[in-house]
């Protein structure tokens, strides 16, 4: 058995004897991999949590991290798909024939549609669809422009030649999987890609959601058993019933999308990528800029992910300029339904000024997560629904 196709929960990969898997490429748990595909070194493609697909001929270069998501999304690969090195490729698809740059990241719920281009370094942000055909770029990334003659042939030379070359890797011995069989009792999860109804393993019945009629683990159940016991009286019973009901109608409520930007010569961003995690604890989603964008890039940014809060991180001293400039594009744009929300080591009498000119909350260096989570859904909340 080889040492690098592992199982997870007793679910073994299920890969094609035609496939080309370098001996430090790993895969594991609920994975299906189609003829002439050819997975290079130091990849990993972890199907753990949900399931991955990949199809026919797909070339995964070198360093690639294929995963999934536990709650909602598998990861699904059509054929004659290029990615390049170092990809991150998370609980997305990637329909027939696109092509996927180096250090480009998709993440969860994107789909890439065929002959479609993400280019180098590209970052694919929760959700957005790159349309058949199309050229994208940037962190987040965007709309560039139709591809061209040069990419289309790209789309079309790359998998057959690095087939080619994984074939001299096979005639060398490196790479094999050919004597490779999952045990007999092999289970699948049952995730189906996006449109088909997920089938249960052989035999066996679909496990119930964790939380629907019938289902739950055995400790849930037990839990149910002992309330009835207590006999719970009728204001209590009432009362949980209104908790239920606002916290369903809660989490029925669309997620806050937050935008957290650094603009100018600022390069210290350690602050900001732990609001950020803060904020996708709390449920929101956010989009982080990464460091020394412009007043233009970072409005732009907002604008495409259709953000509710722009939150801006300073500490260089700048805020009376840079913050007036993004309110000012922001209204150029018609964008200035979207709360301005300016963090960092900003004075008193900056603060009140800031405040005037439009910005809905400023964020000291000493503000706690808790407060900055609460201040955001307020700030949310006050707006109301965007036009």
């Amino acid at each position: 058995m080889a040492l690098n196709i592992l199982p997870y929960r007793g679910i073994w990969p299920a890969i094609d004897a035609g496939v080309f898997l370098a001996p430090n490429a790993y895969v594991i748990g609920d994975v299906e991999i189609g003829p002439e595909t050819n997975i290079w070194f130091g990849c990993v493609v972890r199907g753990d949590m949900n399931v991955i697909r990949i199809g026919r001929r797909v070339n995964v270069q070198d360093a690639t991290v294929i995963h999934v998501d536990s709650r909602k999304y598998g990861t699904f690969i059509g054929d004659d798909v290029t990615i390049g090195h170092s990809a991150i490729i998370h609980a997305c698809t990637l329909e027939d024939r696109s092509f996927i740059g180096m250090q480009a990241c998709i993440m969860d719920g994107a789909v890439v549609e065929s002959g479609a281009m993400v280019a180098a370094g590209g970052l694919i942000t929760p959700g957005k669809v790159v349309k058949a055909g199309q050229l994208w770029a940037g962190k987040p990334a965007r709309f560039v422009r139709d591809c061209g003659d040069q990419e289309r042939d790209m789309i079309a030379h790359v998998p057959p030649e690095y087939w080619k070359m994984a074939q001299r890797y096979l005639e060398a011995g490196i790479g094999r999987v050919d004597g490779y069989r999952p045990p007999a009792n092999r289970v699948a999860i049952g995730a189906a890609a996006p449109g088909k109804k997920a089938a249960a393993a052989p035999g066996k019945k679909a496990a119930a959601a964790p939380g629907a009629k019938g289902g739950g683990s055995p400790g849930s159940k037990r839990r149910r058993r002992s309330n009835r016991q207590r006999g719970e009286d009728g204001s209590e019973a009432m009362s949980r019933a209104k908790a239920k009901a606002r916290k369903k109608k809660q989490s029925a409520a669309p997620p806050i999308r937050v935008l957290l930007a650094k603009v100018g010569l600022d390069g210290h961003d350690r602050g900001v990528k732990v609001v950020a995690r803060c904020l996708r604890d709390a449920g929101m989603d956010v989009v982080y800029s990464g460091l020394h964008r412009t007043p233009a890039e970072v409005v732009e940014a907002a604008v495409q992910e259709d953000v509710d809060v722009l939150g801006v991180s300073l500490l260089s001293g700048a805020h009376m300029t840079i913050i007036p400039e993004i309110l000012r594009l922001l209204a150029k744009q018609k964008a200035d339904d979207i709360a301005v929300v300016a963090g960092g080591v900003i004075p008193d009498d900056d603060v009140r000024e800031l405040k005037k000119r439009g910005v809905a909350e400023v964020l000291l260096q000493d503000s706690t997560p808790d407060a900055i989570v609460a201040t955001l859904r307020r700030v949310v909340a006050a707006r109301g629904p965007r036009a």
